[in-house]
């Protein structure tokens, strides 16, 4: 399962064949689909000859139920896999090894975080490192910088150098640049992600169109409320069900190509859910128009002394 199945199967294979890997054991395998609640989570958890653990939370499935759940949590929280992510957390905590280290890449960063923030005091202290790969964060609120403190230190927040999704919502954890093999969305594939010797080859920072579009999609959420950001949700989702699209890979990584075929879904769907989505989408549009031209005169414009 997952964005690149062919890969994690070959991973798979390897680290049950490595020295390294092949003694761990793998338990508590749960995975929970429900269209009618728009809930996508999987979970397992890695136990080292009774040394310690490691809870791992899956990433989005290319179902469009799993993506309406990710944003969903542009304007609602907990959603039932957060929810779902502390239940599983605080369950297996009790009978596993006192080390716990917590982790996922995409939205499992995102379940694993909130469960570790969530989490009781006794798990909580267990908990020797969050590893939080290119995952979004969370809506404004839902954390107080409280919060984030108990864990300070312990969260290892990782991003490529062109992330789009790990730089969404509110986090605040210190974030480590990650250089990839590839471009663009691409390099949400940790599978471009390099390595060098035990460690993931590092970079100074985050690509100038990363940083672009963190401060577009920042600026352009922040002018909806909870209750608009909620109704261009469904009007998005009607308008990806238009589209016949049966793999939301198909819609969401589509590149250049996303909002235009969104635009073209949505003129299929019903007057109001319409034009709420086109007035977004063109709300959108205005927001890059003026980023780019400000960027333009901000590079040629005269230096001050």
């Amino acid at each position: 399962s997952g964005l690149i199945p062919g890969r994690v199967k070959e991973n798979m294979l390897a680290l049950a064949t490595s020295p390294r890997f092949r003694d761990m054991v793998i338990r508590d395998y749960l995975s929970l689909f429900d269209t009618e609640r728009q809930t996508q989570f999987a979970a397992m958890t890695f136990v080292y000859k009774k040394e310690f653990a490691y809870v791992g939370f899956r990433g989005t499935d290319t179902s469009i139920t799993g993506w309406r759940e990710n944003f969903n949590m542009a304007y609602a929280s907990p959603v039932p896999a957060q929810e779902q992510a502390l239940r599983y957390l605080e369950a297996i905590a009790s009978h596993l090894p006192r080390r716990l280290l917590v982790g996922g890449h995409s939205k499992g960063a995102n379940l694993a975080l909130y469960a570790a923030l969530r989490a009781s005091a006794d798990a909580q202290d267990r908990i020797e490192r969050v590893y939080a790969h290119d995952g979004p964060g969370f809506k404004d609120g839902v954390f107080s910088p409280d919060d984030w403190q108990r864990l300070d230190g312990r969260i290892h927040r990782t991003v490529p150098q062109e992330s789009v999704i790990g730089m969404l919502m509110e986090s605040h954890a210190p974030l480590r640049v990650v250089r990839s093999t590839e471009r663009g969305l691409m390099q949400h594939s940790p599978f471009s992600w390099e390595v060098e010797g035990d460690d993931f080859a590092y970079v100074d920072g985050l690509a100038d169109n990363a940083k672009f579009t963190d401060s577009l999609l920042t600026e352009w959420l922040a002018r909806y409320s909870d209750e608009e950001a909620a109704a261009i949700v469904d009007a998005l989702f009607k308008a990806v069900e238009a589209s016949g699209a049966q793999n939301a890979t198909e819609v969401f990584f589509g590149g250049p190509r996303t909002v235009a075929l969104v635009a073209e879904a949505a003129k299929k769907i019903d007057g109001a859910a319409r034009d709420t989505l086109l007035g977004a989408l063109g709300s959108l549009a205005e927001l890059a128009t003026r980023h780019v031209a400000q960027g333009f005169v901000g590079k040629f414009a005269p230096k001050g002394s």
